[in-house]
């Protein structure tokens, strides 16, 4: 299972931008579940749409990174 790292303020415009985050990516969604269909949200999209670097592991494996500094 992949881990969310989500720098402080991320949401905000230019908060996330040049930030590695790991996050599940949309080619393992399956997007015909109940789920996806009820909350349609792609991880991968939000951190490109904000200016993060998106990275993933593969799938069903965990994966970790570790950024140094500060939010």
């Amino acid at each position: 299972m992949d881990t969310v790292a989500v720098p402080c303020g991320f949401h905000s415009s230019q908060a996330g931008k040049g930030k590695v985050l790991t996050s599940f990516p949309d080619a393992y969604l399956n997007k015909e579940s109940p789920i996806y269909k009820a909350y349609p949200f792609s991880a991968e999209a939000s951190i490109k749409r904000h200016g993060g670097i998106f990275r993933h592991g593969a799938n069903g494996k965990s994966h970790v990174e570790v950024q140094c500094g500060h939010c």
